[in-house]
């Protein structure tokens, strides 16, 4: 039996390599990673995000113009193009994983059928569908 369930997994881990959802990822992180205005653009705000963490962890209070900075960096990325393909193209991937996750759980699990004994209900399992 529990070779059945490894080749099932192989065939599962085939059909993931040729998603659509896996493809568009990679093409949107190769455009990030050639990308040096985005690639700066998160280096400083992760610099950014690093020193404030610090300062809180330290119980210093942040300043008007670091929040004002952080922020600003914030927005920057956010209009970013190559980074908010990239971002997108993640979350759509992941969202694909999640559902292929709570289904196994939920087989697993010996839960029903429907997808209501999902906390976000269907909206939010792309398994379900």
């Amino acid at each position: 039996m529990s070779q059945k369930i490894i080749e099932q997994a192989r065939i599962l881990g085939d059909l993931i390599s040729q998603s659509e959802e896996l493809k568009h990822m990679r093409e949107d992180e190769a455009k990030f990673a050639n990308d040096p205005i985005a690639q700066e653009l998160v280096g400083k705000y992760q610099q950014k995000q690093n020193q404030m963490n610090q300062a809180k962890q330290n119980n210093q209070e942040i300043s008007a113009e670091d929040k004002a900075e952080y922020d600003a960096l914030e927005n920057q990325l956010e209009s970013n193009a190559t980074i908010s393909a990239y971002l997108k193209a993640q979350g759509e991937f992941s969202e694909l994983m999640d559902g292929i996750n709570f289904l196994i759980m939920k087989a697993i699990n010996g839960d029903s059928d429907s997808c209501d004994s999902h906390s976000g209900g269907c909206s939010s399992c792309s398994g379900c569908h």
